[in-house]
């Protein structure tokens, strides 16, 4: 267990190292060549790496089928990264600016957030009879998250791309989202 504790902490570092190194710096997700610099190396590459080896121990651990573990952990850690770094990073870069709107910005917010919601109940309504998802038009979404991207930024962005994780990881495994 050791080893995949430190494979996973590896895996960040190795993310963070990449990030830094190709986008000379601090990584902001406002630019085009910081994003494709955190898709290919920090997600594609750095979770590649980690899941190779972590396969490996795994699969020779309890004989299990190398490529299948292996491509399990890297879709997997490329879901975790691809969620959830942007809301460091974006929170990174974004913490100087405090949230300084006004009234209308507010409620501008409030309205994006509550709408967004109304349209993912609809968009991920469950069939618990036939106990799946149907995805009932799933681009309703997109002006939401096209809305918090060019009006809020990448924060406001990347806690909605949250929020959908959450809701499909909760319908697929019912409770996999809620406390222990």
């Amino acid at each position: 267990m050791a080893y995949l504790a430190t494979n996973n902490c590896l895996e960040a570092v190795l993310g963070a190292i990449l990030l830094r190194h190709f986008c000379r710096g601090v990584p902001d997700l406002g630019k085009l060549s910081h994003v494709l610099v955190f898709v290919t190396a920090g997600a594609l590459f750095g979770t590649f790496i980690t899941a190779a080896s972590g396969a490996m121990w795994v699969s020779n651990r309890d004989q299990a089928d190398y490529w299948l573990v292996m491509q399990t952990w890297w879709i997997a850690d490329l879901l975790g990264v691809l969620v959830v770094a942007p809301i460091v990073i974006a929170y990174k870069n974004e913490s100087v600016r405090s949230f300084r709107y006004s009234g209308w910005h507010i409620l501008e917010l409030m309205v994006l957030y509550a709408g967004f919601l109304i349209v993912l109940s609809h968009v991920f309504m469950t069939d618990f009879s036939q106990n799946h998802i149907t995805f009932d038009q799933p681009y309703l979404a997109f002006p939401f998250l096209w809305w918090a991207a060019l009006r809020f930024g990448a924060r406001t962005l990347s806690y909605l791309t949250v929020i959908v994780a959450f809701l499909v990881a909760d319908r697929e495994d019912p409770g996999a989202c809620a406390p222990a």
